[in-house]
């Protein structure tokens, strides 16, 4: 394996363990903010809130989900300028307007759709004619098997 493989292997496994952490921490903070919403609808014996003002606290926690997503929107902008480098390239049309790689692909596999439907066709074509070939050749030995039981019979 060269190391350019070892790299992206390497680059993809840091980037699906920062997906699977990111989605840990939002579970985290999805479960928190229930336990405040819980908190606050619980009472004590004397009637008051377990938690004075969930609402405060619930704005805390939004404030600080909001800031650690910037930071990892941030953390992640140098992968999303790769993928951007990967989808829009620096190929050109005929007409010198920048070619997009999903509108190259689309018209890529219509070709290949096309190609395969006149594939398909043909094949259907060559079918036919192994058919009518055998039909051709059953009915000539038909015929052939009619004249020798004629000459059987005529020589008994």
């Amino acid at each position: 394996m060269s190391n350019d493989t070892a790299s992206i292997r390497t680059q993809r496994t840091a980037r699906a363990r920062g997906w699977w952490v990111t989605s840990a921490a939002l579970a985290v903070v999805l479960l928190v903010c229930v336990a405040i919403v819980w908190a606050g609808a619980i009472h004590d014996p004397d009637g008051n809130s377990l938690l004075a003002d969930p609402g405060a606290v619930l704005l805390g926690l939004f404030a600080l989900v909001g800031t650690l997503g910037s930071a990892l929107i941030a953390k992640l902008a140098p992968s999303l300028k790769v993928i951007e480098e990967n989808v829009q390239n620096d190929h050109k049309k005929p007409d010198g307007s920048p070619l997009n790689m999903r509108d190259d692909l689309d018209e890529k596999h219509d070709v290949v759709i096309d190609t395969l439907r006149d594939l398909r066709r043909d094949i259907g074509g060559i079918r036919e004619e192994i058919r009518n070939d055998r039909r051709a050749t059953a009915d000539r030995f038909d015929g052939i098997d009619d004249r020798l039981q004629k000459i059987d019979e005529r020589t008994r």
